[in-house]
C-alpha cells in the first residue's frame, strides 16, 4: 500500500541556546480524504510518561487538512529535555506524526546539540512568599533547596532587597547539598522600630558555580504602628476694623494732649467718631486656630481635616419638631471657616500645621449664640489621639429681641396652621397600590401612617390610618372586595384593617423586631404570606379577620438562608387563560407557587403545598446586594419581573421552570435600567404588556413589552430629585395609570396612553 503521510523537516540539527531554538515539521496528506494529523516530540533517555513542558508546539493540538494539502507545525524548544541528572552534548529527538483516520504514522530524527557543563540549577520552594512584621519583632524567612544533580553542590544563598542590618544572622549562607538531596535555609529578619510601614520586596538568590543562578521573590510588609496626635490652639488676633478705630482714637488723644486744648465744642465734634468706632468694635473679629498634626507612627500619611458643625440652632430644632424630622446640625459654609492648606503630607515622625480662620457671621435672630464645630482628621491610617477637637464661635444677633419675639409668634401660628391643614405623608413613602377598580390608592410611609387616596382628576387624601410608632414597610389590599388592608411594620408586626367595621386593626406577630418586607394575599384571600428580614416566610390564615389576635400563630413556616426582600404569587405551569380563571373564581391556593428574592441576589420558586424549593439562575451578589422587587401579571401568573440593587430588570416566563429547574432562563434583561442606579420597585400590568419601574435615580420608567415578554420601548414618566421606592400600574381600556411613592414624601399619579402595538 502506498505511503499516505509525507513528513519533512526544515532542519535536522538544532543547537539549543543559539538563538534559533525551533524547527518546522511539514506534513503532507497523500491520501484521498480529509485527515487529522498530530505531532509528538520525544527525547532519548526520557522516563515515560513525561511532560512536554520543555517544548512548545504550534498548533498545539492537531490540524485537519484536505487530500493533497500540507500543514506546517512549528516546534519551539524551551529548555533542555528533563534527562535525570542533567545532560550536555548531542542527543536524538524523535518526531512522530500520527493520523487516526488513516491509521498510519511517520517518524523523523532531529539532532539536538546542548552546550554547557551539564549541571542543573537547584530548585527552590518556599511555604510563604508574603510576610508581615511589626517593627521590633522577629520574622523567619524559610527556604527549601533541592539539588537535582548527580553530584553534591556547594551553594551560596543570598537575600537581596532588604536592609542588611535587618538580618540578624547575616544576609548570606553557604551550604552543601547532597546529590538528589534537600536542604532547609532559614533567615531571621527584625525590622527596627523606626522602619517605615510599607511593602519591601526582596529576592533570595541561590548561586551554583556551574549552573545558572536561580531566585525566589517575596514581600515583607512592615505593619503600621503608633498614632497621630491632634492639637488645636487658638491664636489671638485683632480685627482690621478694630485696629483702625483704635488708631483713630489714639491719634485724636495724642493731638489733644499735644495742644493741651479742652474746648466744649471739640468734645462734641469727637462724639460721632466715638460712636462710629463703637459700631466697628461690635463687628465679630476673625479668630485664627493652628491645627497641629504630630505623626508619632512609622507611616507616611497624607492628611486632610474636616470641620463640621455639631450644634443645632433653636430655629432648626423648632422646624424639625414641626416636621417631625430628626435633628441635623447646620451645614458649615466656606465664608465662616477657611482652612489652609487643604491637605498636608506628614512623614513618619514629622509634624505639620494647618491654619483655620474663623470669621463668624452675625445671626439675624436670637441672642448671643455660640456655634460649636468639630475638627477631625480624615484619610488617617493609624489611631488618632484625641479623636477630634472642638472649637466655639460666638456672634451677636442683628435683629432686636422684641422684633424676634413678634416674628417667632407669627411664625409659630403659621407653622401650626400649616401642620393642621397639611395633607399627605411627612416622611418617605415605602409602598403604594391601586385597589381592584383603580378608584383608590393606599400608601404606607415612615411617618407611621397609611393614607387612602381617591383617584379623580388628581389625588385626594380621604383617610389617614395611624399605626404603631413604627415605620410601615409594605401595604397590600386583599384581592376580594378590597375591603381589607394588610400593613407590614418595621417591628415585625402585621396589622389587618377592616374598612367596613371601622374597628381597631387586628395584629399578627411572629417574632419581634423581624421587619416585614413584603406581603401577598392568596388568590382566594383566605391566606396571607409575609416575608421577613430574618429569612422567614410565613403563611397566615386570615379567612376570619374578626377572630384574628396578636397570639395567632402562622399556619405554615418556611425558613430561607437569606434575608427576604420581596415575594410574588406565581404559577409557572399555568397558562394566561387559566390564570385569569384562577383569580376570578377565587380558587384555593394549594397549587400556587411563590417567587422569593432577597439578599445575595438569591431568587427561588417555592411550592408552598409541597414545601419544595426551585432555585432560579441569577447572578450572585455580595452581602449588600439584594433582589429588591418581584411582581407577576395578574392574568398571566407565569410572567414575572424582578429588580435588584445593581440596576438590573429581568423579565421571566416561568412556564415549566419547576420541571426543568436550573435550566430556566430569563426572556429579557435590562442591565442599566435606571442610569446605573439601583432599581427599587417593578410592577407588571394585568396582561403583562407593560412594566413600570422606580429607582434610586428618581425616575419612573414605563416599559412596553411584546407577547414574548421582551422590551420594545422605554419611556420616562417622571423625574424626581429623590429616589422612588414603590410603583403600581393599572390599565383601563386605552388608558394607563401609574402611581409612585418615594423619598420626597409624595404620592404621585401619572397617566399614559396604551400604544403598544407589539402586545395588541
Amino acid at each position: 500500500m502506498a505511503k499516505q503521510i509525507l513528513t519533512e523537516l526544515s532542519t535536522h540539527t538544532v543547537h539549543l541556546g543559539s538563538g534559533n531554538d525551533q524547527f518546522e515539521v511539514m506534513v503532507s496528506n497523500l491520501s484521498d480524504r480529509f485527515a487529522t494529523f498530530a505531532v509528538d516530540v520525544s527525547a532519548s533517555g526520557l522516563s515515560q510518561p513525561t511532560t512536554t513542558d520543555w517544548y512548545q508546539l504550534t498548533p498545539d493540538l492537531s490540524a485537519k487538512i484536505p487530500a493533497g494539502d500540507r500543514v506546517n507545525f512549528v516546534v519551539s524548544l524551551l529548555e533542555v529535555p528533563p534527562i535525570p541528572g542533567g545532560f550536555t552534548g548531542k542527543m536524538n529527538l524523535n518526531v512522530k506524526v500520527t493520523c487516526l483516520e488513516l491509521g498510519e504514522e511517520d517518524r523523523q530524527l532531529v539532532n539536538l546539540v546542548v552546550a554547557g557543563s551539564g549541571a542543573l540549577s537547584p530548585r527552590l520552594s518556599a511555604p510563604v512568599t508574603e510576610f508581615e512584621a511589626i517593627p521590633g519583632n522577629l520574622v523567619e524567612l524559610p527556604l527549601k533547596i533541592h539539588n537535582p544533580n548527580r553530584n553534591s553542590a556547594n551553594l551560596r544563598v543570598l537575600v537581596k532587597g532588604l536592609p542588611y542590618q535587618w538580618l540578624t544572622d547575616g544576609h548570606e549562607r553557604r551550604i552543601q547539598v547532597a546529590p538528589q538531596g534537600n536542604a532547609n535555609v532559614l533567615f531571621i529578619c527584625q525590622p527596627p522600630l523606626s522602619s517605615e510601614a510599607k511593602a519591601y520586596p526582596f529576592e533570595i538568590e541561590v548561586l551554583h558555580p556551574e549552573a545558572p543562578m536561580v531566585g525566589h521573590r517575596g514581600t515583607l510588609s512592615v505593619l503600621p504602628t503608633g498614632w497621630l496626635e491632634l492639637g488645636c490652639v487658638q491664636v489671638e488676633t485683632v480685627a482690621e476694623d478694630e485696629k483702625s478705630a483704635e488708631d483713630e482714637i489714639g491719634a485724636e488723644k495724642a493731638t489733644e494732649k499735644a495742644t493741651d486744648v479742652s474746648v466744649e465744642g471739640d468734645r462734641f465734634a469727637d462724639e460721632p467718631l466715638a460712636k462710629q468706632s463703637a459700631r466697628k468694635l461690635r463687628q465679630p473679629a476673625a479668630t485664627n486656630y493652628v491645627i497641629e498634626l504630630n505623626n508619632r507612627s512609622n507611616l507616611h500619611q497624607s492628611m486632610a481635616v474636616s470641620v463640621f458643625r455639631t450644634d443645632v440652632p433653636m430655629l432648626r430644632r423648632l422646624w424639625a419638631r414641626i416636621r417631625r424630622q430628626s435633628l441635623r446640625p447646620m451645614t458649615t459654609t466656606g465664608h465662616l471657616l477657611q482652612l489652609s492648606p487643604a491637605q498636608v503630607e506628614v512623614g513618619a515622625g514629622d509634624r505639620a500645621e494647618m491654619t483655620l480662620v474663623s470669621q463668624p457671621k452675625a445671626p439675624w435672630l436670637g441672642w448671643r449664640r455660640k456655634q460649636t464645630f468639630e475638627v477631625r482628621p480624615q484619610r488617617q491610617q493609624t489611631d488618632i489621639q484625641p479623636q477630634s477637637e472642638t472649637i466655639e464661635v460666638s456672634a451677636n444677633p442683628k435683629i432686636p429681641f422684641w422684633a424676634q419675639c413678634l416674628a417667632v409668634g407669627c411664625f409659630g401660628m403659621g407653622a401650626i396652621a400649616h401642620s393642621y391643614f397639611f395633607s399627605g405623608h411627612r416622611a418617605a413613602v415605602n409602598s403604594v397600590q391601586f385597589d381592584g377598580q383603580a378608584n383608590a390608592i393606599i400608601s404606607g410611609s415612615d411617618d407611621h401612617t397609611v393614607h387612602r387616596w381617591q383617584v379623580a382628576n388628581g389625588l385626594q387624601d380621604i383617610e389617614s390610618l395611624k399605626t404603631a410608632d413604627k415605620s410601615i414597610r409594605v401595604v397590600h389590599y386583599r384581592p376580594l372586595n378590597n375591603n381589607i388592608l394588610a400593613a407590614g411594620l418595621e417591628n415585625g408586626e402585621i396589622q389587618i384593617w377592616d374598612f367596613l367595621s371601622q374597628s381597631l386593626p387586628a395584629s399578627l406577630t411572629f417574632q419581634r423586631d423581624d421587619r416585614v418586607f413584603d406581603l401577598q394575599f392568596s388568590p382566594d384571600s383566605r391566606s396571607l404570606y409575609s416575608a421577613h428580614g430574618s429569612g422567614h416566610l410565613l403563611k397566615w390564615d386570615v379567612s376570619n379577620v374578626a377572630r384574628l389576635a396578636e397570639d395567632t400563630v402562622p399556619a405554615q413556616q418556611k425558613q430561607f438562608d437569606f434575608a427576604i426582600q420581596a415575594i410574588a404569587l406565581t404559577n409557572p405551569s399555568i397558562s394566561p387563560q387559566s390564570s385569569a380563571q384562577l383569580i376570578s373564581t377565587a380558587s384555593t391556593d394549594s397549587s400556587s407557587v411563590l417567587a422569593v428574592g432577597g439578599r445575595f441576589n438569591r431568587l427561588v420558586l417555592w411550592d408552598a403545598a409541597q414545601n419544595q424549593e426551585y432555585p432560579l439562575d441569577y447572578p450572585a451578589g455580595e452581602p449588600n446586594d439584594y433582589i429588591s422587587s418581584i411582581d407577576t401579571a395578574e392574568n398571566a401568573l407565569n410572567r414575572m419581573a424582578t429588580a435588584d440593587t445593581q440596576g438590573r430588570i429581568t423579565l421571566w416566563n416561568l412556564s415549566n421552570c419547576i420541571s426543568i429547574g436550573a435550566n430556566c432562563r430569563p426572556v429579557d434583561l435590562q442591565e442599566d435600567a435606571h442610569r446605573g442606579e439601583a432599581v427599587n420597585a417593578v410592577s407588571l400590568s394585568s396582561d403583562a404588556c407593560y412594566l413600570v419601574s422606580g429607582g434610586e435615580d428618581g425616575r419612573v420608567n414605563l416599559w412596553s413589552l411584546n407577547h414574548a415578554g421582551q422590551v420594545v420601548e422605554k419611556k420616562t414618566l417622571a423625574r424626581f430629585r429623590r429616589p422612588v421606592n414603590s410603583v403600581d400600574i393599572v390599565q383601563q381600556g386605552k388608558r394607563l395609570m401609574v402611581v409612585s411613592g418615594g423619598e420626597n414624601h409624595r404620592v404621585r399619579l401619572h397617566r399614559a396612553r396604551d400604544r403598544n402595538q407589539a402586545c395588541s
